[in-house]
């Protein structure tokens, strides 16, 4: 995970991921992707992405207990 702030700099972190699908690139706002993790309460976490400019969901590992959608950042 690439972040870059004008203001704050920039941060790479890696993450244990189970991964299929394409390569895609995309930009979120960070501020909801922490509201998001936030809320759920669960070791592991799913994420759907649909494409490059498609938004992501997320899921807990249950997917019956909470399910979050956001939307890319244009470029």
């Amino acid at each position: 995970i690439n972040s870059k702030n004008n203001d704050k700099g920039e941060n790479t972190t890696k993450l244990e991921a189970v991964l299929s699908g394409e390569d895609i690139s995309l930009s979120l706002n960070s501020k909801y992707i922490m509201d998001c993790l936030g809320s759920i309460d669960d070791d592991s976490i799913v994420m759907y992405f649909n494409g490059t400019g498609k938004p992501v969901v997320f899921k807990g590992s249950n997917p019956k207990d909470f399910m979050y959608l956001v939307m890319p950042l244009n470029k």
